[in-house]
Order: structure tokens, then C-alpha cells, then sequence
């Protein structure tokens, strides 16, 4: 689910992404736009966060006083596990996590008729 893409080895992406880096940096030496440096940026910040996802969402290394405490299944969907998940990813610095129970709708008020 969180794995590079077949054909795709994280090598052949970082060395893209050096491409397309050095690409950019011509165009900033040509043109002098200050928003080809935050292009840069956000292209090495999308790589960062893609190769940590994997890590991050692998639940199945977790001891087991942990997995028993959550009642989390490796594998499933379940919001024990999305508990877990969302644990982890603020141990590595995300500031900001949701998620939302699928199936359930975004609101759970009645409409009205």
C-alpha cells in the first residue's frame, strides 16, 4: 500500500528528483524567481515525507504490550489501529493529524426534511 511504485526503486526517484532539481536551479540562475527555491523545496519535502510513510505506517513492528494495550490488528482497518498509526506520526513531528471513519460520513447530524 505504501510502497514504491513497480519500476520505480527509491533510487531512480531520488536521482529524479536530483534531475529535476538541477533543472531548477538552471532556471533560477536564468530567471532569478524566487518561487523556483520553493519548488525546490517542496519537491524535497514531498520526497522525505513519501520514503517515511512505509516506516511510520508499519504497525506490525510494535511490541506486543503495545499491540495488546491499542487491541490493534495488524493488516486491518480498524480505529484501534488508526489510534496507533496517528501516535506514531506525531512521535516523528506531524503536527497535525484526523482521520475519519470510513462508511460514516463526514457529519453524523440528521438532515433535516
Amino acid at each position: 500500500m505504501f510502497s514504491d511504485p513497480k519500476g520505480m526503486s527509491r533510487d531512480v526517484r531520488r536521482r529524479s528528483l536530483d534531475a529535476l532539481k538541477s533543472l531548477n536551479e538552471f532556471e533560477l540562475k536564468q530567471f532569478g524567481d524566487p518561487e523556483t527555491l520553493t519548488r525546490i523545496a517542496q519537491y524535497e519535502l514531498a520526497y522525505r515525507m513519501q520514503i517515511s510513510v512505509p516506516s511510520v505506517m508499519d504497525i506490525s513492528q510494535e511490541p506486543k504490550h503495545i499491540v495488546e494495550m491499542y487491541g490493534v490488528k495488524p493488516g486491518a482497518g480498524s480505529f484501534a489501529n488508526n489510534c496507533l498509526q496517528a501516535r506514531r506520526l506525531v512521535e516523528r513531528g506531524v503536527r497535525y493529524v484526523q482521520f475519519v471513519r470510513l462508511g460514516l460520513g463526514y457529519s453524523r447530524h440528521r438532515r433535516r426534511r
